[in-house]
């Protein structure tokens, strides 16, 4: 093993890792103290947000004065500006309209202009370790008169100090804090990554507790892969079953209806067929019998009536015939009691046969349905005036 590779796979164990930034040295624990510093103490220095607080210290004419006082509320509205900035790409905004908004801190490219992101940072954080260079920048600019003159209006309009000023300080944001967090790692990550490839011979405590973790964190990802898979194929099984159930014939089906109520889950056979090729697999390795322990257990809970409803309710759909449709419906409006809510729009077994007995034109089923709407507020709040106007078209 070479020296330097060795020295790097001791940082993991022994030293502490740090990095370096603007001639500064950080280890993990600066940074953690640096981050719940911001987050404690942050307030925005500068709140120019708006870009309401210019005042000029030139002349301006009655107009100009005028214009920017309407403008510094205009300006309130992102729309507007929106608006402004529109006209000016197609050079249809004047020059004099584009000096004053200039004066109000406008910014023209938000998310494109290099110099106006860094200016929207100064505008809502003021001093800060992102923009210290920019900032750097703009004051030589300024010293060598080479600013742009629209430039200097718009950091004059938020009170940038073009000169240095005595105990001024540059502190972390969240972005940038976060940014160096993410580097440390990375730094971290890639030393692990070294050590955990090409061990010494001689492994430290440290080291020995980072391989033990990466073997953990492989096995772990392993199993949830597994049980991931185990829990979609398990899924999937419902699909299949209910695609079957619909091809059955009103006989059939029938009788399936039945052994739900009576509560035999029509998933049962299914699952249990899963469940038992999953243990005699050991498909789940280790955590097999763990894991399908439990499911086993649900196969024998008793089915509750919501359960049911949901169970019976595979076969009303279109994919069935209309009169296994219809028995299915007339079953299922027995369970409205257990799966009602306040929230409900509509009950679709009610609608389905609603719309099947108006075509019909069967009075005497209309009559009971209406019958069982008047049993419930709720059925006949939803659908009391439907059914008189039905009756009234039959009759």
């Amino acid at each position: 093993m070479s020296k330097s590779n060795s020295n790097n796979l001791n940082d993991i164990s022994d030293s502490v890792v740090t990095i370096k930034h603007k001639g500064k040295i950080y280890t993990q624990e600066d940074l953690d103290l640096i981050y719940d510093d911001v987050a404690e103490n942050y307030v925005p220095i500068n709140k120019h947000i708006d870009d309401v607080d210019y005042n000029p210290l030139e002349i301006l004419s009655e107009k100009q004065l005028k214009d920017l006082n309407e403008w510094k509320i205009k300006i309130r509205a992102s729309s507007w500006k929106s608006r402004q900035r529109s006209l000016r790409k197609q050079g249809k905004l004047d020059q004099d309209k584009i000096d004053t908004l200039n004066k109000l801190g406008m910014v023209w490219n938000p998310k494109k202009d290099e110099w106006e992101k860094q200016y929207l940072i100064y505008r809502k954080t003021g001093l800060c370790d992102e923009i210290e260079e920019w900032v750097i920048e703009q004051r030589q600019l300024f010293k060598s008169n080479k600013i742009y003159s629209e430039n200097l209006y718009r950091l004059n309009a938020v009170n940038f100090p073009f000169k240095k000023v005595k105990g001024e300080h540059f502190g972390f944001t969240y972005n940038s804090i976060s940014v160096l967090q993410e580097k440390m790692r990375k730094k971290v990550r890639r030393l692990e990554l070294k050590l955990i490839n090409n061990p010494p011979k001689k492994l430290t405590q440290k080291q020995k507790n980072t391989i033990n973790k990466e073997k953990e964190v492989k096995k772990n990802k392993e199993s949830n892969k597994l049980s991931n898979s185990f829990y979609t194929k398990l899924y999937m099984i419902k699909g299949r079953v209910e695609r079957d159930l619909i091809k059955l014939n009103f006989i059939e089906i029938k009788n399936i209806i039945k052994q739900i109520e009576c509560g035999k889950s029509v998933y049962y056979d299914a699952d249990k067929e899963y469940l038992d090729n999953t243990i005699k697999n050991k498909v789940l390795g280790h955590f097999t019998k763990s894991i399908v322990k439990e499911f086993y257990s649900d196969l024998n809970i008793d089915m509750t009536a919501i359960e049911k409803f949901n169970q019976i309710s595979i076969f009303n759909s279109t994919k069935v015939d209309l009169e296994t449709r219809k028995y299915t419906c007339s079953i299922l409006l027995k369970y409205f009691e257990q799966v009602a809510d306040n929230k409900m729009k509509k009950f679709k077994p009610l609608d389905f046969l609603i719309s099947y007995f108006k075509k019909e034109k069967n009075l005497l089923e209309l009559l009971s349905l209406e019958k069982f709407i008047n049993k419930y507020p709720l059925l006949f709040q939803l659908y009391n005036d439907k059914m008189k106007n039905i009756l009234l078209k039959i009759k």
